[in-house]
């Protein structure tokens, strides 16, 4: 109810209040994947959200924040080359050299 919400100040109800485990041979995948395993994980999930929507006449932005920190240098390639039919927009601290050359970027300072 948004008048609930209102009155605490947050959104009480919704995808971004729910924690789901990702199981890996009977194992929560937290337990033993590194950070960058476990961000491309997240990234195939929002890919293949992203092909749901895609089904659609209108196609999706791709909004990433900081997703290049924790990713070696054949995801962040991975990652470039999978944005590629998306309107996508990413926020980075230190956006790296070697994709830098392969969208447009703007800097602020």
């Amino acid at each position: 109810n948004w008048h609930i919400d209102s009155l605490v100040g947050l959104t009480l109800i919704g995808p971004h209040r729910e924690d789901f485990v990702v199981l890996f041979n009977n194992d929560q995948v937290k337990n033993f994947a590194s950070r960058g395993e476990i961000r491309s994980l997240l990234l195939a999930f929002k890919f293949t959200e992203l092909e749901l929507f895609n089904q659609s006449k209108e196609l999706p932005i791709l909004l990433l924040d900081d997703v290049f920190s924790e990713l070696d240098e054949n995801r962040q390639k991975l990652l470039i080359k999978n944005t590629k039919k998306y309107q996508t927009i990413i926020t980075s601290t230190n956006i790296p050299s070697n994709v830098i050359k392969d969208f447009q970027h703007i800097e602020l300072v």
